[in-house]
């Protein structure tokens, strides 16, 4: 019998809340006790949280290119999933935090921020991220991080899902919440980070 993977300690510090909540959710992936929606769901509390390392200062955080294609990928996943008010949340941290970025070098994101919010559905920039996926083992490290390395990970493709609506089965949502992440959600809400 597999073990369940416990539900992450509340606690006050921004960054290791979501890293604690980003290895929940891939731990319940991993061993295939979450359905990839609820999964979607933590990792937005993920995302919503560790916003709070960069945003306020006393946590002396600055976001990298891996944390704005954490956004990116969620804002994909949310339409992906036709979740439109997750969505618009997620477009607006994304535009939002764009200026925040303080690495600068060329990367397959970073070049093409200047597009802003169109990034979001540009079906040409879909279609090179789902080369990308497929082309994944042979990339070269350096010009990472990929898409492919942040959730929803290799679980499931959105921009696959956003070419070619209905093509990935992972975003039919058929199953209720799983009842441990909305008990998580509502501790995370009601608690330390409302």
């Amino acid at each position: 019998m597999a073990m369940s993977t416990p539900q992450p300690d509340i606690c006050d510090h921004p960054l290791i809340q979501a890293d604690d909540l980003w290895l929940y959710v891939s731990d319940r992936l991993r061993s295939a006790t979450v359905d990839l929606y609820s999964a979607f769901l933590v990792a937005h509390e993920a995302l919503r949280i560790g916003r709070n390392g960069y945003l306020q200062a006393a946590w002396n955080y600055h976001l990298s290119i891996s944390g704005l294609l954490q956004i990116y990928m969620h804002c994909l996943t949310a339409r992906a999933f036709h979740a439109d008010a997750m969505a618009r949340v997620a477009e607006e941290w994304f535009l939002n935090d764009i200026h925040l970025l303080t690495e600068s070098r060329r990367h397959f994101l970073a070049d093409r921020l200047s597009d802003g919010g169109a990034l979001v559905s540009n079906q040409q920039f879909l279609q090179s991220l789902s080369e990308m996926r497929t082309a994944f083992d042979s990339l070269p490290d350096d010009d990472g991080p990929y898409h492919v390395e942040v959730f929803p990970w290799h679980y499931a493709a959105p921009e696959r899902e956003l070419l070619a609506p209905g093509s990935q089965p992972e975003f039919r949502r058929t199953d209720a919440v799983d009842s441990e992440v909305e008990d998580l959600i509502m501790k995370l809400c009601c608690g330390k980070w409302p």
